[in-house]
């Protein structure tokens, strides 16, 4: 029986430390979002709504429900990448939308929740909901047009015609016909658009007289016509079964990046680099007028299915309304700047239970989000300088937030108010830690001391001192006997908490040391210095285990992944690298930060590794 326990006990550590993943997804999801690039839009059949996709392929991105009646945000769905193309279902409940990377997404336009849905093949650059909701047509980055069946995901058809790099698709109304345009930039470089019927799937016109990349496109509401914006030349109309060109719209400076009709087919809008809107009629191509306001870039244009509001975006995120009657503007729809203005990162906490992520910028502010979806829940603001660290205590009720001001302030992590604040340092507090009960809170300052503090009360409870240089980084062991520190004088001390005296002051480093951690079974400390290097020292002996090279300027950040079998680290270099602990070896390097990597922390349940940097983003990657 003995045996039998022993035996099930070796396999059940067997599978935790298996499980535990060393890989990571080297296309993270980005969690911060900035309004960006207005790339999309959607009015709902009823009107009431207007869906905007925002980002590109290299930013972040999302999607936000507006009340076209009171210009205000209805709700806000963060996608991690760009939104090039957005439909609402025939019925309103459904959202249909395609990230840059290439997933088609549908989401609940009640709660923006995503919905099941199938793969519909390889990766589209766009797809486009036919009228009745029964087909979605894509195109690839390549060029490949195909039709699937919504409720199913199969394929129904690929469209007949060498592949080209379309950029842009539709559906006629009566869903008869499909149009695709496109081209690539440079010398020598064209454009092309061509017509394809939907039953044969055969091509039936290549559209005339182009020479430059092809914009946006729209079929007239009986799909008789094409219109289309430019990168170059003039927007142009067409018939849409011949190909020949009727008309083109002279006015705009190029380029102009999308065209649409009005649902009577009696008016064209036209968006445009040179930072208007133009209304055309659509019989003669005559301009009717110019929209001006936006600042900028205007990308997108729609009207509403009734006709009475057009809708156009820009560069900077705004959408403007504007009256189709009258003509002029309605209203204003711009994203909240305070709301969640991007900042540079400086430190990242993750909750215990892994439901919640925190992150200090230097705006002062501590930002807590949903750990999953990246939504901003609550701003903590009280500090009166750069909140440089930030800690869940260990129940995750709490947080712990150190900063430029000389204090140390806990906050309730639910509610985001201020509990206390604690006050001694005499300089900059540089880093936050909580003992594994939660009793004690440890602080490291540029005062050149580290300061215990009683969670409880509130109150120092002891100060070491001993560093002859800055504290930059402090960590407790997992037993809670031991205190770590990392100085601007290249030392690790060890300290004893019982005694509170100082065990061990560890030498190697010929850089300041800017982070430090304990391997999860408390035998080895791990620091990280402005000497590139990131060290091992063995607890027990006090002596340097390894020594490991490999980023090209200093080292910021370090932690240990929960289990303990993989080491990250963040550079000045934007680079973060995974480090085999017990041989020394890097496993991997992640880029795509595009400044300094200031912090690094593992999800809990080793799902995912959380990145903060200088670039403005918050970064999660995916375990493989």
């Amino acid at each position: 029986m003995k045996w039998a326990v022993l035996m099930c006990l070796f396999l059940v550590s067997r599978v935790a430390v298996s499980a535990e993943p060393t890989e990571f997804e080297s296309t993270p999801i980005l969690f911060q979002f900035s309004a960006g690039e207005a790339r999309s839009l959607a009015f709902s059949h009823d009107g009431k709504l207007l869906a905007v996709g925002y980002g590109r392929w290299n930013t972040t991105g999302g999607v936000r429900l507006w009340d076209t009646q009171t210009g205000k945000e209805v709700a806000f769905v963060n996608e991690g990448i760009g939104v090039p193309t957005i439909d609402f279902s025939p019925d309103d409940k459904m959202l249909v939308l395609n990230r840059w990377g290439g997933e088609i997404i549908f989401r609940s336009v009640k709660t923006l929740d995503q919905m099941p849905t199938h793969a519909f093949g390889t990766k589209s650059s766009r797809s486009r909901l036919s009228s009745d909701g029964k087909k979605l047509l894509t195109v690839s980055g390549k060029g490949s047009l195909k039709l699937w069946d919504v409720k199913t995901g199969d394929e129904l058809k690929e469209f007949e015609g060498e592949t080209f790099p379309y950029r842009y698709i539709a559906f006629s109304s009566d869903g008869k016909l499909v149009c695709a345009g496109g081209g690539e930039f440079g010398e020598n470089k064209y454009g092309k658009a061509a017509v394809w019927d939907v039953e044969s799937g055969k091509q039936l016109a290549v559209m005339k007289g182009l020479s430059g990349v092809v914009g946006g496109m729209e079929f007239s509401p009986d799909g008789n016509n094409i219109v289309a914006g430019m990168y170059g030349p003039e927007p142009r109309v067409w018939e849409a079964r011949t190909g020949k060109l009727r008309f083109e719209l002279v006015g705009h400076r190029p380029a102009v990046h999308d065209a649409a009709y009005s649902p009577d087919g009696k008016l064209l809008a036209t968006a445009s680099d040179d930072s208007t809107v133009k209304v055309w009629d659509a019989k003669t191509g005559d301009e009717i007028i110019t929209l001006r306001g936006h600042e900028g870039r205007v990308l997108t244009v729609s009207f509403s299915k009734d006709g009475k509001k057009l809708a156009s975006s820009g560069i900077n995120g705004t959408v403007r309304l504007w009256d189709v009657a009258t003509l002029q503007q309605i209203n204003v729809l711009k994203p909240d700047p305070g709301r969640d203005i991007p900042q540079g990162v400086l430190a990242v906490a993750c909750s215990p239970d892994g439901k919640l992520v925190a992150a200090t910028y230097e705006d002062k502010t501590v930002r807590l989000r949903d750990a999953s979806s990246g939504k901003l829940l609550r701003i903590l603001d009280g500090h009166s300088d750069v909140v440089s660290s930030v800690v869940f205590s260990p129940d995750g009720k709490s947080i712990a937030t150190g900063s430029y001001d000389k204090v140390v302030k806990l906050w309730d992590a639910t509610t985001g108010k201020e509990l206390k604040t604690l006050a001694g340092h005499t300089n900059w507090v540089y880093s936050v830690a909580f003992s594994p009960d939660g009793k004690t809170l440890a602080s490291g300052s540029y005062d050149k001391t580290i300061q215990l503090w009683n969670v409880e009360t509130g109150q120092e409870s002891v100060r070491l001192d001993g560093h002859s240089s800055s504290v930059r980084c402090v960590a407790f062991s997992p037993d809670g006997t031991l205190l770590v520190s990392g100085s601007g004088d290249r030392t690790v001390k060890i300290w004893l908490l019982k005694t509170s005296r100082e065990l061990a002051t560890l030498k190697g480093h010929t850089g300041n040391i800017r982070s430090i951690a304990f391997l999860p079974d408390g035998k080895t400390i791990a620091s990280g210095s402005e000497d590139k290097t990131v060290k091992l020292w063995d607890v027990a002996s006090r002596k340097e285990r390894t020594s490991m090279s490999g980023h090209g300027s200093m080292v910021w950040s370090l932690c240990f992944f929960p289990g303990g079998r993989t080491l990250a680290s963040g550079g000045f270099d934007n680079v973060i690298k995974l480090w085999d602990p017990a041989t020394g070896k890097e496993r991997a390097s992640l880029a795509g930060h595009g400044d300094v990597v200031t912090s690094l922390r593992f999800k809990p349940d080793s799902s995912a590794l959380i990145s903060g940097s200088y670039d403005k983003t918050l970064r999660v990657w995916k375990a493989k």
